[in-house]
């Protein structure tokens, strides 16, 4: 078996660059023993990176999706914060530990302020992603030395019980677009060329599936995918775009760009937004689900964000209310309470 992470750091109090995967358990995890008995479930966890285990969280959870906001900076710099002060008779202050970033990283994070040079994507995500996808997808070696693999004629997912299910990987850019996907590329590499990469061909006009979906939302250079050859990423389309009035030519190109639609719920309910928050979606159901059924017209699942996580029932309610009209990945932020509720 693959150790998916590494054994906890003594002293890590101390030390300014232990990141979230160096802090949990050193257990030996698989995909077998991360997700063996768990339902696989169409639910994306929005902001992944704040949990406790980012990703794998969210996959014991079942969630078929996970997003990650990343930034790249072309020139190393140092964060300088001031000492602090005693507070409250709990001991002396101190001052905070100064943090460097390199320039040939990509981060993960919320906001440029709290990014941590230790949780780069590499770290956080990419390096469990390629171990997981690896311990499912083994060589097959006779007793004659020959290789044999002709049986398994796709590669498996994260998934221990749904192999045939994709990750949807989305990697939201708040830098530099062009920069960053640049960054991206060569971290992207080892999973292209080991087979697990979902792409779209231009030469022959189709999309060839793998386990794992990448998509780039944020700050994308669609310029510079749309040329490309062989698109090893997509791109989140605009659901606000996709409506009956929309002219279907300049929606056209999303067939070969993306995979998923996307899109904020104020936007699409424009001044009932806040009407929604407080009563439900119910009373809203058709005019989000024409956005809904325009996006499947050209073969894209959907997402919608910038929903209600309070109250409680209300935030229920617009899950439920998604889910019935055909929302294919519901945003979630928090996740036992979606993997635990029927709808």
């Amino acid at each position: 078996m693959l150790s998916i992470f590494r054994p906890l750091v003594s002293g890590s109090y101390n030390n300014p660059y232990v990141g979230v995967a160096d802090k949990v358990p050193g257990d030996i995890r698989t995909s077998e023993a991360l997700t063996r008995d768990v339902t696989v479930k169409p639910l994306h966890s929005h902001n992944d990176y704040w949990r406790k285990e980012p990703l794998f969280d969210a996959l014991r959870a079942g969630c078929q999706s996970v997003e990650a906001d990343v930034w790249y900076f072309e020139k190393e710099y140092k964060v300088e914060r001031t000492e602090t002060r005693s507070t409250r008779g709990q001991g002396p202050g101190g001052k905070h530990p100064d943090f460097k970033f390199s320039s040939g990283e990509v981060y993960v994070g919320h906001n440029q302020i709290y990014l941590k040079p230790q949780d780069t994507l590499n770290n956080l995500y990419l390096d469990p992603l390629f171990d997981l996808l690896s311990y499912a997808n083994p060589t097959y070696v006779q007793g004659d030395g020959k290789v044999e693999n002709s049986w398994h004629k796709s590669k498996n997912s994260v998934f221990y019980n749904s192999p045939e299910t994709p990750l949807y990987f989305w990697l939201d850019i708040k830098t530099d677009p062009r920069a960053t996907y640049n960054a991206l590329k060569p971290h992207l590499k080892r999973f292209k060329d080991a087979g697990y990469l979902a792409y779209f061909d231009r030469a022959s006009n189709k999309y060839v599936p793998g386990p794992m979906i990448v998509t780039l939302s944020g700050n994308i250079p669609l310029d510079v995918i749309e040329n490309e050859e062989q698109s090893y990423v997509f791109v989140d389309a605009p659901l606000l775009h996709f409506h009956p009035e929309s002219n279907q030519k300049d929606l056209e190109k999303y067939k070969r760009l993306s995979v998923v639609a996307s899109g904020s719920l104020r936007e699409i309910l424009g001044d009932e937004y806040e009407i929604s928050t407080r009563r439900g979606l119910y009373e809203y159901q058709p005019t989000v689900k024409s956005y809904l059924d325009a996006a499947h017209s050209y073969g894209l699942k959907t997402r919608i964000w910038e929903g209600v996580n309070w109250p409680l029932k209300v935030r229920r309610d617009h899950l439920d209310s998604l889910w019935r009209i055909g929302c294919d990945l519901l945003n979630v932020d928090d996740l036992y309470a979606a993997s635990h509720t029927d709808l």
